[in-house]
C-alpha cells in the first residue's frame, strides 16, 4: 500500500513537472507578445474578441510595469524547481499547495481583466487551465 502512495506521488509531481514546462515556455511565448507591435498581430488573433495582443497590450498586461506573462513564466519556473523538491522531500508538499492557490488567485484576477476587456487571449487561456490542474493536483499530492 505504501508503495502505491509513492507511485502516486510520484506520477502526480512528473504531470506538475511536465505541466510546469508548457507553462514556462507558453508564458514565454507571451512576454514576447506583449512587447511585439499589435498593429502586427500574432498567430494567436483571430478576430475582435479572441486575441492575445489585445489582452497582452492592455491595461491589465502589466503590473508596476511588470508584464504579468513574465510573472506567470517565473510563477512557472518557480513551481518546476518545488516539485523536484518535493520528489527529495515530501513534507514540503504543503508549499506547492499554497504555491497552486497563490497562482489560482492570479489567474481569477486575469480571467476577470478578460472579461472586462471582452476579449480572450487563447494562449492565457492555456496557462489558466494549467494553473488549474497544478492546483487540483496540489490538492491530491498533500492528501498522498
Amino acid at each position: 500500500m505504501k508503495n502505491k502512495m509513492k507511485q502516486k506521488r510520484e506520477t502526480i509531481i512528473n504531470i506538475i513537472l511536465v505541466l510546469s514546462i508548457i507553462g514556462f515556455l507558453t508564458s514565454l511565448y507571451l512576454v514576447n507578445n506583449h512587447y511585439a507591435d499589435p498593429a502586427k498581430g500574432v498567430g494567436c488573433d483571430f478576430g475582435k474578441y479572441v486575441s492575445c495582443s489585445l489582452v497582452n497590450t492592455s491595461a491589465y498586461s502589466e503590473m508596476f510595469n511588470v508584464p504579468v506573462a513574465l510573472c506567470g513564466a517565473i510563477w512557472f519556473l518557480f513551481l518546476f524547481f518545488m516539485a523536484r523538491r518535493i520528489k527529495k522531500r515530501p513534507e514540503t508538499s504543503n508549499l506547492m499547495l499554497l504555491w497552486g492557490a497563490l497562482g489560482l488567485l492570479f489567474i481569477i484576477y486575469m480571467i476577470i481583466a478578460e472579461i472586462i476587456l471582452k476579449a480572450l487571449c487563447p494562449f492565457c487561456t492555456i496557462v489558466h487551465l494549467i494553473v488549474i490542474v497544478v492546483f487540483i493536483l496540489s490538492i491530491k499530492l498533500v492528501g498522498t
